[in-house]
């Protein structure tokens, strides 16, 4: 089992079948990760460095993705402006720990960028130190039910504001028309209208529109046409009589549409003829995917998040050779750090941290997220925590609930005290000697980034903390590993240590099954004709689990 590296331009197209078995695998055939996509990203946009890095298995093909060198030591995610998602082909991330020692010269780091949480590996098994960067805000609209129901769930503004587009539309220029184009002989025309509309408006002005002579037109039409020998590319657009007013481009499958491009007439702004033309996109996509999902890989606005029914975050992800060189690149930007400049009040971001003092003052979606942690470990649901504190804490005014919400929803609780100690300010989770495993409660959702934010408001509050301490923890645990990420990305050192050792037991069958493989020295102590069959007490043939901690501090 082991990494081969090749010439991405030169090999991938005899390597494309591969790829696109993993990625049928690992993320249900993502238009974006399609050889048929990123074939012409290299041909179009490749320098001749990259990389293609190839990992065999045992009986298979099991991870792929191509880079290339950005310095000494540094690599990244080939990832041309053209897409928003990189494709990060693996199907156990802890393949990137051999992965570094085997790319060329001393690779300390690894930039994967803008990697989409929905469609990316595991990360909760990867030793390596991690960095999540935030990077943008994408949306999407799922398509269950029909596309009534989905528009009469929008908020009242947006519906109102479409409605009078529509009629403002009517009364300066007749009725509005909407044509699709599939048929590959026409999707060249239709390209060659969009860059006209484009180059019309501020990208042409800014020599970034689509254009038949330049690199950007030239990928889009080899890409598209690839998409459309299988009916799969489309251009959707919208006129006004015979004059073109917007026009969007897409690539599709049975489960998922792609925006790639959208552009219109901005002499016709006054009824905003993008988001008529995207009432009908999605209109149409709801017709034609019962189940499915439209997804704008694009960095939200709050008006453009009215129409979406998801938002997730689209982070990059920041890997390093091993803890020392982690520490020392953040020693580095610290050193090096400029004053932030001031914040955009009006910047959209879905995410709202709130902190409660007490499991009662907790909302109830909030005590959700609790109820669906407890089926895996007691010691998360709020009954514990209400008891612990109620027992053990009483009013310590230093207990705290934070609460990260993205879109309303709640993502990810950080029940932790805040302690004093002499002048020194530390934020250790909730609990005592009677807990016996601890974790931040995170929704599937949640990610790395939902956690950094709870972490930052919790050190905030405390005056700016000196010190933070998570314990105990299942190191095994995906929450393990986001909680160091989590503490990386907001500029804070992480060290883990040894707590102490859980056995466990994973019960398999009936217990008559569990007493075959015990010692015989067990066997016999266990009256089997009793009416009550005891307890039998640990012996060496159960399992240890280490339980860790997590001690940080800043940089």
């Amino acid at each position: 089992m082991s990494w081969e590296l090749k010439a991405a331009g030169e090999h991938f197209p005899a390597f494309a079948a591969e790829w696109d078995r993993l990625n049928g695998e690992l993320y249900g055939s993502h238009p974006f990760f399609d050889s048929r996509f990123i074939g012409p990203l290299l041909v179009h946009f490749g320098k001749g460095d990259e990389l293609l890095c190839v990992h065999r298995g045992a009986d298979a093909i099991d991870g792929a993705l191509i880079l290339h060198p950005l310095s000494f030591g540094r690599w990244s995610l080939f990832l041309p402006s053209q897409t928003q998602a990189g494709a990060v082909m693996l199907k156990d991330a802890r393949l990137l720990e051999t992965l570094l020692p085997a790319l060329p010269g001393h690779a300390w780091s690894l930039d994967l960028l803008s990697i989409d949480p929905a469609y990316a590996p595991d990360w909760s098994g990867l030793r390596l130190p991690r960095i999540v960067i935030p990077h943008a805000i994408t949306m999407a609209v799922a398509t269950e039910g029909d596309f009534n129901h989905y528009w009469q769930a929008r908020p009242k503004n947006l519906i109102s504001n479409i409605r009078r587009y529509q009629h403002r539309a009517e009364e300066t220029t007749g009725p509005l028309t909407v044509a699709t184009i599939t048929d590959p002989a026409k999707l060249v025309d239709a390209l060659a209208r969009y860059g006209q509309l484009e180059s019309a408006g501020w990208k042409g002005k800014r020599g970034t529109a689509i254009a038949p002579d330049n690199a950007q037109g030239q990928f889009y039409a080899d890409m598209l046409g690839r998409f459309a020998a299988s009916g799969q590319a489309l251009v959707m657009e919208l006129r006004a009589g015979e004059q073109l007013v917007a026009s969007r481009l897409l690539i599709r499958h049975e489960q998922m549409w792609n925006i790639l491009k959208t552009t219109y007439d901005e002499t016709q702004s006054a009824f905003a003829p993008g988001r008529l033309l995207l009432h009908a996109v999605l209109e149409r996509a709801c017709a034609e995917m019962r189940s499915g999902i439209v997804e704008f890989y694009t960095n939200a606005t709050r008006d453009q998040a009215e129409w979406a029914t998801a938002l997730r975050p689209i982070p990059h992800h920041q890997i390093f050779r091993n803890d020392l060189v982690a520490g020392l690149l953040g020693i580095i930007k610290t050193l090096r750090r400029r004053p932030s400049p001031t914040k955009d009040t009006d910047a959209f971001d879905p995410l709202a941290v709130h902190g409660y003092p007490s499991i009662t003052a907790l909302p109830p979606a909030t005590l959700q997220l609790f109820r669906q942690a407890e089926t895996h470990y007691p010691e998360y649901a709020a009954g514990w925590f209400a008891n612990l504190q109620q027992t053990v804490f009483g009013d310590d005014p230093g207990v705290r609930y934070y609460v990260a919400e993205r879109a309303g929803q709640p993502m990810a609780i950080l029940p932790v005290r805040l302690v004093r100690s002499g002048i020194t300010r530390r934020v250790e989770a909730l609990g005592n000697y009677y807990t016996s495993l601890n974790s931040p409660i995170l929704a599937p959702e949640a990610t790395e980034l939902d956690l950094a934010a709870l972490l930052q408001a919790a050190s905030r509050d405390h005056g700016g903390a000196h010190e933070m301490r998570f314990a105990p923890m299942d190191p095994a645990s995906s929450a393990f590993t986001t909680t160091l990420a989590a503490l990386r990305s907001i500029g804070w050192i992480p060290f883990r240590y040894f707590c102490f050792g859980n056995w466990y037991l994973n019960v398999n069958g009936g217990f008559d099954e569990y007493l075959k493989y015990r010692s015989g020295g067990l066997r016999s102590t266990i009256n089997l004709n009793s009416s009550v069959t005891p307890i039998p007490k640990p012996d060496k043939a159960k399992s240890n689990r280490e339980a860790k901690g997590i001690l940080a501090w800043p940089r």
